[in-house]
């Protein structure tokens, strides 16, 4: 299911009757939803797999440089991590325009409608279907494969509105590590562009770090400071 426009979604299902709406994020939305929640589940979507294939010249990047940021890809038996949030009933309409300006509008991405899985150690035992925003090979800002070096090389150096795109990707790094087990085997992908941007930074490839303590060792980074 794919849903374009705010008014119309909210009309046409009747979102503000509801007591079920459910929002996944498996990108800054894990970290940062900005919308109020009741409740909140780490677990998974089946049948997609986490990629840095998005262009972002708005929130991690620039025209000149645009940074990378994820969507999601099909693939039979992927899976990828991230978090539903519950929304209250009255903050519904509100929550859904915050999403279409920052998600839809300056991101590039549609809305869709998926099972979640939730994950063992959640109270959340009953299936839910959650609202969760994909970027396709439709939308202009969609890069697609890349070499991974050159994904690295780009996050590495592009800065938007909201920051550093190295932040975005060490905050998301750190969901995985604090709320995942087995995070590395479960997205392989992220970690590998996380290894590498490291390296181009000269930041430790080993070390346990937090985001905030490895972009405090990158203020004054050549790379950074060019931009």
């Amino acid at each position: 299911m794919k849903v374009e426009d705010v008014s119309s979604l909210a009309d046409s299902l009747q979102l503000e009757e509801s007591n079920n709406v459910w929002v996944f994020g498996y990108g800054s939305l894990t970290w940062n939803p900005d919308f109020p929640y009741e409740e909140q589940h780490v677990g998974w979507v089946q049948g997609f797999v986490r990629r840095f294939w998005q262009g972002s010249t708005w929130h991690r990047g620039n025209e000149e440089k645009p940074g990378r940021v994820v969507t999601l890809v099909e693939e039979n038996e992927g899976k990828v991590w991230g978090v539903a949030f519950k929304l209250p009933r009255d903050h519904i309409k509100n929550a859904f325009r915050k999403l279409f300006q920052r998600e839809v509008k300056h991101g590039g991405y549609e809305l869709h409608v998926k099972p979640f899985h939730a994950h063992e150690n959640s109270k959340k035992n009953e299936n839910i279907s959650v609202f969760l925003y994909i970027a396709t090979s439709a939308n202009p800002l969609f890069i697609g494969h890349e070499p991974t070096e050159t994904l690295a090389q780009q996050i590495a150096r592009a800065r938007g509105r909201c920051g550093l795109n190295v932040e975005y990707l060490f905050r998301l790094t750190d969901f995985m590590r604090e709320q995942v087990p087995d995070a590395e085997d479960e997205d392989e992908h992220l970690f590998h562009v996380d290894f590498l941007v490291r390296k181009e930074l000269g930041l430790p490839v080993a070390e346990r770090s937090s985001w905030t303590e490895l972009v405090d060792q990158i203020t004054e980074h050549p790379l950074i400071m060019s931009q």
